[in-house]
């Protein structure tokens, strides 16, 4: 079969900048290829912020454009990621029945089960945190983010991280 393509749209901070990294390079481990034109990909990744002005609303009429590649394309698999996934969860899929899946940062370490077992809303903090180091597709070969611990205990009022990336979790010590 034909190697599968995916691409990926990112929004907002440098959290969701090293989400998409990792959602591709564990893609690029299971034989995908990224490409740069949604009408090319077999799946098609909207990495979401939640922080800007009327952000639902353009994760919704982006949505409503990839509607039409979904009617053409039976096999085209949508995926809704990110801040806005995690805060909108199920009801993406009810204004958006068209998309296949809904997962929110935790899971992006969990992307292999939302794929796999057709998972539709993944927006729960999983106590274990998949985060494989090793497979992240990285723009630059000196620079990088590194993430040491996710997520936040405090709940100061202007802030929306404790919502969406959850309670405090930090990466194994041996790591």
């Amino acid at each position: 079969s034909a190697m599968r393509r995916f691409f990926i749209e990112t929004w907002g901070c440098q959290m969701n900048e090293l989400d998409t990294q990792r959602l591709s390079g564990h893609l690029k481990l299971r034989g995908y290829r990224r490409v740069d034109e949604e009408s090319q990909a077999d799946l098609i990744l909207l990495n979401t912020c939640s922080i800007r002005d009327k952000s639902e609303q353009k994760v919704y009429s982006h949505l409503g454009r990839l509607r039409e590649l979904k009617e053409e394309r039976a096999d085209l698999k949508i995926g809704v990621c990110g801040c806005v996934a995690q805060q909108e969860g199920e009801r993406i899929l009810e204004r958006a029945p068209w998309v296949d899946f809904v997962m929110g940062p935790g899971n992006v370490g969990h992307l292999d089960d939302v794929l796999e077992n057709g998972r539709r809303v993944a927006i729960e903090f999983p106590e274990e945190r998949n985060y494989d180091a090793f497979a992240i597709d990285r723009a630059h070969p000196t620079k990088a983010w590194v993430t040491i611990i996710e997520g936040c205990n405090k709940n100061c009022t202007v802030c929306i991280v404790p919502t969406t990336r959850g309670r405090e979790v930090s990466r194994p010590f041996d790591d």
